[in-house]
């Protein structure tokens, strides 16, 4: 089989940026692109070397891993050791990770096991199908670590009444509208009866009767929301639209909700007392998790 070096050394610089340069975006660091450059030049460099009878010694597996610890000393900026290893695990991982892409598109286009080579446009997909995954992976993560804190002030108002309720982060509060799918706040009874109407106040306390005694103005704001807990696989919940809800996630930044629904609760959530209210992250996420990928957009 004949070998053309210069189509070799330029598909394999480009496919050694595109992994350097996903591995710079996993880093969440700012590196430079001639950096990137050069060290995708010498991983381009290195594999025509071992394609060479004089050479060959190089494709060792010592050989390997002393390029591998160059090329991250060349693409990024070197700051202490911990980084370094950090940067260099990252390369590693990216290029494994783009190899089983590339495999997997290669075997799923040509549907052959065996590759003698990567076709520029291949690679090209791939770069753009791992850019992706990558994309999606840092987003997922970075949600994840912003919603680490597990209880937030919730402020909630209506008819120009406001209560101040606390809030508990819980993954598996999964309730939803089952008209529009958007999550629900779960809110004790007891903690907000205080600003709710006081015909809302007597369906709660009546296990749900009196449905058909409430104004046009409440009914309007009623909803009959379907759960399932433990032990009560076909439970019935009163959810109630309020004027606005408040998620105070930090001193500066806050998620607004208009034209809330709730859930109202007519049991403890907790023995404890210790919260008053279930958020999920998808709640957080209405507002939040826009802005995160906006984020990752900006920085990749």
């Amino acid at each position: 089989m004949t070998v053309y070096l210069d189509i070799v050394f330029f598909e394999n610089l480009f496919m050694n940026f595109c992994i350097l340069y996903c591995a710079s975006i996993f880093s969440n660091k700012k590196n430079s692109l001639y950096r990137i450059f050069i060290g995708a030049t010498l991983g381009a460099l290195y594999y025509i070397a071992i394609l060479l009878p004089q050479t060959y010694f190089l494709s060792y597996s010592i050989c390997k891993i002393i390029l591998s610890i160059l090329i991250v000393l060349i693409s990024f900026k070197f700051t202490d050791i911990y980084s370094f290893v950090h940067d260099l695990l990252k390369f590693i991982l990216i290029s494994f990770v783009f190899g089983g892409v590339m495999y997997g598109l290669y075997y799923f286009v040509f549907n052959k096991l065996t590759i003698p080579y990567y076709p520029i446009k291949l690679i090209f997909f791939g770069a753009i199908t791992m850019v992706i995954l990558l994309k999606i992976s840092i987003y997922k993560i970075r949600c994840n670590l912003e919603y680490r804190k597990i209880t937030y002030s919730v402020e909630i108002s209506l008819n120009k009444k406001v209560k101040i309720i606390k809030g508990f982060l819980d993954t598996g509060n999964s309730l939803k509208d089952p008209i529009t799918s958007k999550p629900i706040l779960l809110v004790n009874y007891n903690t907000i009866k205080e600003i709710l109407p006081s015909e809302i106040c007597r369906v709660c306390e009546s296990n749900l009767n009196n449905l058909g005694n409430l104004s046009k103005e409440t009914e309007r704001r009623v909803r009959i929301l379907p759960y399932i807990s433990v032990g009560n696989q076909n439970g019935l919940m009163l959810g109630y639209k309020m004027d606005k809800v408040t998620i105070y996630l930090t001193k500066e930044e806050n998620i607004v909700l208009n034209n809330a629904l709730i859930g109202i609760n007519t049991t403890n959530l907790n023995n404890e007392n210790s919260f008053d209210a279930l958020l999920s992250i998808e709640l957080l996420e209405l507002q939040r998790g826009k802005r995160v990928w906006e984020e990752c957009n900006l920085k990749g």
